[in-house]
């Protein structure tokens, strides 16, 4: 995933299903960012996992914890709600792949992602 920062001055811009308002930073992947690093309202700020260091976990199945439940038993709104309450990165980590094997719906994908970098930056 690559982080991208929407720096246009105002107006909601939606590209690849993702949605963007202005100051926007938001993990997407790199057929979205290499298309928006050619676009000039968008700035791509990092690789997501070097934000945090130089690789990441995130979705490769590699820690052996079972998710704390099946995301896709959950819509969207119910899985955002709630992965706020998970602040262990291996149980994202579990939950972002079992998305990701599963229904591996973007939006699903990006909030998980989303806590997961939060909890680690925390």
């Amino acid at each position: 995933m690559t982080r991208v920062t929407y720096t246009a001055d105002g107006g909601h811009y939606r590209v690849g299903g993702v949605g963007f308002d202005p100051g926007d930073t938001k993990d997407v992947d790199g057929e979205l960012a290499d298309y928006l690093r050619d676009h000039e309202d968008f700035d791509v700020v990092e690789d997501a996992a070097d934000e945090v260091g130089e690789t990441s976990d995130l979705g490769d199945g590699a820690v052996e914890v079972e998710p704390p439940f099946d995301p896709s038993d959950q819509t969207v709104d119910e899985l955002s709600e709630r992965v706020e309450d998970i602040d262990d990165v291996d149980l994202l980590d579990a939950l972002y792949h079992a998305e990701d094997t599963g229904k591996s719906r973007t939006t699903a994908l990006e909030t998980i992602s989303s806590r997961y970098y939060d909890e680690l930056e925390g």
